[in-house]
Order: structure tokens, then C-alpha cells, then sequence
């Protein structure tokens, strides 16, 4: 159903009642499989060469600090560090830890 609402171009980036995107929604649930689709479907993919692809993503709904640097708390990496799960340790795989250690090494 998500698929088909994107494909007539459903807007990732509307919020419900509580203030969360899909993929903020997705990371409270810790639905892994929809949190890394909607990841995906953000990324804007800059090139490729062979099998090297270079992309980003916004991080409006992934960083946990705002522009005025307070602490946003539905942010997609503050619901996943927060969760109360095993599920939510697992959205932590891959994209999540890369842009952690990223952010803490600068």
C-alpha cells in the first residue's frame, strides 16, 4: 500500500498528529524493512561510477539536533537510540552507525 501511495507521489516528508514522518514512524515501530525503504527513497543519489555510488540524504527528520541546536526529540535517531525493543537496536545496522560515527569523529 505505502509503494502505491508513493508511486502517486505521496509526500515522505508529511507529519501525523504526533509530529512524525513515515520515516519517523517507522523508526518509534522499529519496522526495519519500511524504515530502510523510506531511507532509500530519500537518498538523492549524486552519481555512479562502476560499482561506487555516491548519495545523500536530508537529514531535516534523521539528525537530532535542530538548527537552533535544541534536542528534537522525533527525530529518526532519537526514536531508534530511545526505543524500548531489541527491533530498535536493529535499525541501528548499517545507515544509522555509519552517520553516528561520522557525527562523532568530527
Amino acid at each position: 500500500m505505502f509503494k502505491l501511495m508513493l508511486e502517486f507521489n505521496a509526500s515522505l516528508h508529511i507529519k501525523n498528529r504526533q509530529g512524525l514522518t513515515p520515516l519517523t514512524l517507522a523508526a518509534k515501530l522499529a519496522r526495519k524493512e519500511m524504515f530502510q525503504f523510506i531511507l532509500e527513497k530519500l537518498r538523492h543519489l549524486w552519481f555512479i561510477y562502476a560499482d561506487i555510488a555516491c548519495g545523500s540524504y536530508p537529514l531535516a527528520t534523521i539528525d537530532t539536533i535542530n538548527e537552533d541546536g535544541t534536542t528534537d526529540t522525533t527525530s529518526a535517531i532519537y526514536l531508534v537510540v530511545n526505543g524500548e525493543t531489541e527491533e530498535h537496536l536493529e535499525l541501528l545496522e548499517g545507515f544509522v552507525v555509519d552517520l553516528l560515527n561520522k557525527k562523532s569523529f568530527k
